[in-house]
Formats: structure tokens, C-alpha cells, sequence
């Protein structure tokens, strides 16, 4: 069953998550790869959440971006665990790759059935800064060792916890924890200037912050000490 405060309150076209996809998905890859759209072989993966709310059908975060013109609908690959939620996107958006599973582990299964090719992949985790850092480390690996192309990640969490005291992470310490945990190869940058913004809903305590990391596309993993990482 799908939790109701899932759907009463997935306000995921509310203006504060509809900003910070143009800031830090939408106007990011087309800044940093100097394209309007991304190649039509590519894909989009995200973690979808519900397309839907108890009125019907939503835009959410596929409608922005098929508006913007960065996707089309069939190159839109969305992920949830939730079995319901992702039943429901599918009558919804039938014509839409929907996958009921663990991020990481779909896009897995998708890269086994040779038929993964990410431009990008949006990795929107409702995790604090601790476990969020230990998931990037693991998507990190599976993209290093597998796909070789360009690409743009962008991991999303909370910076704050909103069922305690509020004592927020810097993006900075975000950043340097990742680069404590994982040695960046030679092909990737990280945009050390995140976007910030304040949870969906007028009464949220939550603050959010995403980052953005560029691939550039690789034939060998190489290492360069003393390289800048951040740009």
C-alpha cells in the first residue's frame, strides 16, 4: 500500500523543486555539454517517486523536462522501490520506462541487458549526509567500471534533519566527505557551487541541497595527484 502523506503531500511541481531542477539538472547539462537536449539515444534515469497525487496524474519532474524540451517521454527511465507507486506511473504514463526496484540495482540490470546509456542520471536521495555519502560511493563504482561516455550526476539530500534540532551540513563538508570516501578518477569534476533550497510544502523544516558532478568520457580510470577536482 502506498503511504497517503506520499501522495497527499508529493507536491513535486511545487515552484521550490521545479526551481532547483532548472538550476541544477535542465540548465547544468546544457551549460556543461553545450547542448539543449541530450543525444536522442540517451536516457534520462531518476528516482521517480509518485507521478500522481489523489486528483490524478501530475507533470512532476518527467513533464518539466519533456516542457524544456531536454527529454522526450521514452528516454524518461524512472525508479522507486514501491511497487504501488510504480503500478500507478505506469497507467498514468504508459508509454514511460518505469522500474520497481533500488536505483543502483535497476540501472544494473539495465546495463546486464546491454541497454543502459545514461546522459543523465538524477539521483534524488531523501538521505541525510552520512548514508547519502555511502550510496553515491556505490553508484560512483558501478558508473566507473561500467559506462565510459559523458555524463551529468546529480545527487540530491537533506542537509537538515527535520525531526531534530535543525543543525545543517554545509555543501562543503558534503563535497569533502564524498572526496574522503571515494577517489575520483581523472574524468570527473564536481561543481562546488550546490543549489539549496527549502523542502516541498510551507511548512517544511527540511533543507535540501544538490550536487553536481560532470563525467567526461573515458577509455581507461586514471589518476592525476594533486589534480583539481573542484571547478
Amino acid at each position: 500500500m502506498i503511504k497517503s502523506n506520499y501522495i497527499d503531500k508529493a507536491d513535486w511541481d511545487d515552484p521550490k523543486k521545479t526551481e532547483a531542477r532548472e538550476q541544477s539538472i535542465i540548465l547544468a547539462y546544457q551549460n556543461y555539454f553545450n547542448k539543449t537536449s541530450i543525444p536522442k539515444n540517451k536516457q534520462y534515469w531518476t528516482m521517480c517517486g509518485s507521478h500522481f497525487n489523489n486528483n490524478g496524474k501530475i507533470d512532476g519532474e518527467l513533464g518539466q523536462l519533456v516542457q524544456s524540451n531536454l527529454i522526450t517521454p521514452d528516454q524518461f527511465h524512472g525508479v522507486d522501490i514501491n511497487a504501488d507507486i510504480i503500478k500507478s506511473n505506469k497507467k498514468y504514463y504508459p508509454d514511460v520506462s518505469w522500474y520497481q526496484n533500488d536505483f543502483i540495482e535497476a540501472m544494473k540490470n539495465s546495463y546486464i541487458n546491454n541497454s543502459f546509456n545514461p546522459a543523465i542520471i538524477n539521483c534524488d536521495n531523501v538521505r541525510m549526509p552520512k548514508n547519502a555519502v555511502k550510496y553515491l560511493k556505490k553508484l560512483l563504482l558501478f558508473i566507473d567500471n561500467n559506462f565510459f561516455d559523458e555524463l551529468l550526476l546529480v545527487a540530491n539530500l537533506m542537509l537538515t534533519n527535520p525531526y531534530r534540532q535543525k543543525v545543517e551540513s554545509s555543501g562543503e563538508e558534503v563535497i569533502d566527505k564524498l572526496i574522503n570516501k571515494y577517489a575520483f578518477p581523472d574524468h570527473w569534476t564536481i561543481d562546488s557551487q550546490y543549489y539549496k533550497y527549502s523542502g516541498t510544502g510551507k511548512r517544511s523544516r527540511t533543507l535540501m541541497g544538490s550536487f553536481i558532478f560532470v563525467k567526461q568520457k573515458h577509455e581507461k580510470i586514471k589518476f592525476t595527484k594533486g589534480r583539481k577536482l573542484k571547478i
